[in-house]
């Protein structure tokens, strides 16, 4: 028997200190002395009113390793326990900066946790994240946002930017505590911020739409800011949408998700670059994704849109993309978002498939060329399926 692609996929945790932004108040400087801190942090909410289910996840960037950012050089938290930024002389000597992508990534970072381990500070962490962001959401009558306080010359941004990556991680972690304690203002914040997405950057929201009618959720969105797609960005953005619109049966939330889907669909050959993917597409095409972790981004997302779609073109530039990354993976075994729910955790020396306790899992393991498949065998750790199927492909869509 042959086959071109069996099938082996997963979710990589994004890593823990990726790119942050920045916005709103400027902080003072923190005591360097993180570990006193965490120790000497006040647990003032009430656990037994929270419960640990944390579902459904946000895959492309699932991570329940806060304290990654609590101990890096350039993090801290203020008197409130909000994470803040230090920039140092980057953007116009910004310095400490509150930055609501990073605050939002780090509470669900904290609420993860929590879920996973019982961890009352990462609750208390996840909570003060929240909060600051209902304090600080930006009202603009139709739809609040949240502002970075800095410029970003690279895409002529300047300072006062909102972002449709900030808001979808902001929506996705008001979202999450609201399913897990049922805070009201945490749900209403993020309804509002979803109609950020409706509303075009020139009107200070986070749209934008090219010339061929491709909706685009702007990673760097201003008034006076030129259109850039930020690939990343966007999908990211689209997916905190598909999450928010899976937990509340929002409507209007999927919607915006299928425009972002077509829009991808629509440019995927002006991000090819043969041997790499363009990080954003504008004001000119800015710089090789390939040794960023942006890339992984951009094959993870393709996967994703691939289960979400069906349609062939994600999964056929998804194989594409993965093998422009360099280094390789390990084994130059290239893993990537299959299925929603599941997750690849990938520690050194070793290649796990982990997943959520469920019906009809799967995974896709690519083999690049025809191959002999003569048996197949897999070791399971735990929990192990009752029962399971081998399927064979040549082409990634018709299987036996």
């Amino acid at each position: 028997m042959k086959v071109a692609r069996l099938f082996f996929g997963f979710c990589a945790l994004l890593p823990g200190l990726a790119r942050p932004l920045a916005a709103q108040d400027t902080p003072s400087t923190p005591s360097p002395n993180m570990e006193a801190t965490l120790s000497a942090l006040a647990i003032t909410v009430q656990p037994e009113a929270y419960n640990r289910d944390c579902r459904p996840l946000h895959t492309l960037l699932l991570d329940s390793n806060y304290r990654a950012y609590l101990e890096a050089p350039n993090f801290s938290l203020d008197e409130q326990y909000v994470i803040i930024t230090d920039y140092g002389t980057r953007y116009d000597n910004a310095g400490w900066q509150y930055v609501p992508q990073t605050i939002s990534t780090v509470g669900l970072a904290a609420a993860y946790a929590w879920c996973e381990r019982g961890d009352t500070t990462a609750l208390q962490l996840a909570v003060s994240q929240a909060e600051w962001l209902v304090k600080q959401a930006q009202d603009r009558g139709d739809f609040v946002t949240w502002l970075y306080n800095f410029p970003s010359p690279s895409f002529f941004v300047p300072a006062g930017w909102t972002s449709a990556l900030g808001n979808g991680q902001a929506i996705v972690l008001l979202t999450q505590l609201y399913l897990l304690g049922g805070d009201p203002r945490y749900l209403d914040t993020a309804r509002q911020a979803v109609n950020s997405y409706r509303v075009d950057m020139t009107d200070g929201g986070v749209r934008s739409t090219l010339d061929d009618g491709s909706v685009v959720f702007e990673e760097y969105a201003h008034p006076d800011a030129p259109v850039s797609f930020v690939l990343n960005g966007h999908i990211i953005a689209v997916d905190s949408l598909a999450y928010f619109a899976a937990a509340t049966g929002d409507s209007a939330a999927a919607a915006l998700v299928e425009e972002g889907i077509q829009a991808v669909r629509n440019r995927l050959s002006d991000f090819d670059g043969s041997s790499t993917t363009f990080y954003s597409l504008g004001p000119v095409p800015w710089g090789s994704a390939r040794t960023h972790y942006a890339h992984g981004i951009h094959v993870r997302g393709l996967f994703w849109m691939y289960t979400r779609t069906g349609d062939p073109t994600f999964l056929q530039y998804a194989f594409d993309w993965q093998r422009y990354k360099w280094p390789p993976l390990p084994a130059d075994v290239y893993r990537d978002t299959v299925s929603p729910e599941s997750f690849m955790a990938a520690l050194p020396d070793q290649q796990r498939w982990l997943v959520e306790p469920a019906d009809s899992q799967a995974f896709i393991l690519d083999l690049r060329q025809v191959q002999p498949l003569r048996s197949f065998a897999y070791n399971m750790v735990g929990p192990y399926p009752a029962d399971y199927e081998v399927a064979v492909s040549e082409d990634g869509v018709n299987w036996t």
